[in-house]
């Protein structure tokens, strides 16, 4: 019986076969296909009649109308063990019914794009990081370079001012503008 699980395309092993009433007095809603029944030990109840819950195949239409009169489990056993190779396959859980089956095939895609997102954003933020990295190493050489330049200068100015400095601070001194010892 595992392997009859584990069969990618085959109605027999997807999660979205359910049975349903065929009246709807007995209720509309899609019910599991137990494990017995897909491995074609137990019939489908006498009022109910297969179906797909994403309509991938109308399992109803084979079911309900088969071909030649073939024997009820005979039927039961082609239709779920025909390979359909269906797109929208998924794996059948026991105890899950087929909306169960949907919702939980739903929270993986979500999951799935959110991490899909995520690792997105972060190699987008990877991809921001190192360019604000490679601007920063950017602008620090430029700033080094003008501090360098600026200290140059500096050093320049004093050497060839200190020279005349005796001779300014005298000439500021007989005008008046400055006083010995600032008195």
């Amino acid at each position: 019986m595992e392997t009859l699980f584990h069969e990618q395309g085959k109605c027999g092993a997807c999660g979205y076969l359910g049975q349903r009433a065929t009246n709807p007095v007995f209720g509309t809603e899609l019910r599991e296909v137990n494990e017995q029944q897909r491995a074609g030990r137990l019939d489908i109840p006498e009022g109910f009649t297969l179906s797909c819950y994403v309509k991938a195949a109308d399992l109803e239409q084979e079911y309900l109308h088969p071909g030649a009169g073939q024997p009820a489990r005979a039927l039961l056993r082609s239709v779920l063990e025909r390979n359909r190779k269906c797109p929208k396959w998924e794996a059948y859980v026991p105890q899950f019914s087929p909306k169960e089956h949907f919702q939980l095939s739903q929270q993986q895609q979500f999951a799935r794009q959110m991490e899909r997102n995520l690792r997105t954003f972060e190699e987008q933020l990877e991809r921001s990081r190192r360019q604000f990295e490679l601007q920063l190493q950017a602008d620090n050489r430029r700033f080094q370079r003008k501090m360098a330049l600026i200290a140059m200068l500096a050093a320049a100015f004093v050497a060839l001012a200190y020279p005349l400095l005796p001779a300014l601070y005298n000439a500021l001194l007989r005008a008046g503008v400055v006083r010995v010892f600032g008195f």
